[in-house]
């Protein structure tokens, strides 16, 4: 049999007109009237005899009220008639089979029972046993729906066919909307079917960006079981972050005297563990403290940074580099190198300036000539003659071990403040 073999449907039941006596009621028990039919018994023995014998032919209302009933139920089968629970049908025929597909009395959550069990009498329209609903959500769920904003800005607004009862009847059910309008708000709404409008967010649960929603584009979502409606589409244009994540124990050039929230400067003091215990899981007691109940932080304060050698062979004094704080010594992240000046050997003839003084050089010769104040003068060794050439320029014959006894060796610098992410 094919699709198409479908046969003619019924338009009206057969014996539509037909009135009585020409068409019988429907008899249930045997009638008393000799040769009459009924569901119980049939068409009666006597309607099987010869009339020679005294037999009765059936009757022709019979055979209306027959295929009468017959064609009514095929008519209203064919139109897609719903079969609802029927408690009199139900006790009539000792319950509905295992299996069995009615209709729920209203539609929505549960649109169809169906029967888990045999003999099963109870009502599933009132959470009666042994049913389950089909589908578990509405018919609405089973497609994307479609509709056309007829709202205002920030307030979309979508008739939906067949309309929902409620918003549980569509939570979940993917839903397009042709937008009518462009948000300009972050909070813009949702209505379905006049009922409770619903606020849009995003599927992270985050706010709706400002014109994400773009009139004439098709917006895609889901009604959600706390009320909102989840875009889906249109996504947020992803924005750069407001502030950027620094992890904890990062140290930050800041170039301000006041200390930002979340970083404490770095100037050695000692912290409690319990109220910085992601920073002391970053940086321990490797600059103080008892590791116990307290731990302290670095103090940059006046001090030039430098990279810790690390086994690279460019720091000379990285094995005797001194306490971080915590006993620790060595090529360590945190142990210390106090101030050095240099010396340097030059041949002659050379010309040496000395900005440090105030007066004028004078010719000098000998071991272990000063010329300038000290702190801030020049020391130089070994036999040499030197005449003043200019103010302040001193110009040395022979071999010199020149050493700037100055308390610090340093480039231009500016002072900045170092601090700790917490």
């Amino acid at each position: 049999m094919k699709i198409a073999d479908i046969p003619t449907k019924y338009s009206i039941p057969f014996a539509n007109a037909a009135s009585a006596p020409y068409i019988a009621p429907v008899p249930v028990s045997p009638s008393a009237t000799p040769g009459m039919a009924s569901f119980t018994t049939g068409f009666p023995p006597l309607n099987f005899n010869q009339i020679a014998a005294g037999g009765i032919p059936p009757w022709g209302s019979d055979f209306n009220w027959m295929l009468n009933s017959i064609t009514k139920w095929l008519r209203y089968v064919q139109a897609g008639g719903p079969l609802k629970w029927d408690s009199t049908f139900s006790t009539s025929i000792g319950g509905y089979p295992q299996g069995a597909v009615v209709q729920a009395n209203t539609l929505g959550t549960g649109a169809y029972f169906i029967s888990a069990v045999d003999d099963n009498t109870s009502n599933p329209n009132t959470g009666g046993a042994n049913w389950i609903a089909w589908p578990a959500t509405p018919i609405q769920q089973q497609k994307p729906n479609y509709g056309v904003d007829a709202g205002a800005i920030n307030a979309i607004a979508v008739t939906l066919s067949p309309a929902p009862a409620a918003w549980a009847d569509i939570v979940g059910a993917p839903i397009r909307v042709l937008l009518a309008n462009t948000n300009n708000s972050t909070t813009p709404t949702v209505q379905i079917n006049g009922l409770t409008p619903a606020v849009c967010v995003n599927a992270d649960g985050t706010a709706i960006q400002n014109a994400q929603l773009v009139a004439g584009n098709i917006m895609e979502g889901i009604p959600r079981a706390d009320g909102k409606f989840q875009v889906n589409y249109p996504v947020p244009v992803a924005a750069p972050p407001a502030t950027v994540s620094v992890l904890t124990g990062s140290v930050i050039i800041w170039a301000a005297e006041a200390v930002p929230t979340g970083y404490l400067e770095c100037a050695g003091q000692t912290l409690t563990i319990s109220a910085y215990p992601a920073l002391f899981n970053v940086i321990g007691n490797r600059y103080g403290g008892d590791g116990v109940t307290t731990f302290k932080l670095p103090d940059y304060r006046g001090e030039f940074l430098r990279g810790w050698d690390h086994g690279r062979g460019l720091d000379p004094n990285a094995a005797t580099r001194t306490n971080s704080g915590n006993g620790t010594t060595g090529d360590k992240v945190g142990t210390n190198q106090g101030q050095a000046v240099g010396t340097f050997t030059s041949t002659g003839p050379f010309s040496l300036a000395n900005p440090y003084v105030n007066a004028p050089f004078t010719s000098q010769s000998g071991p272990m000539q000063t010329f300038g104040a000290t702190p801030g003068g020049i020391s130089y060794n070994n036999t040499l003659t030197g005449v003043e050439t200019a103010v302040n320029i001193l110009s040395i014959t022979g071999t010199a071990t020149i050493t700037c006894n100055g308390p610090e060796t340093r480039p231009v610098n500016i002072n900045v403040m170092y601090i700790i992410k917490t």
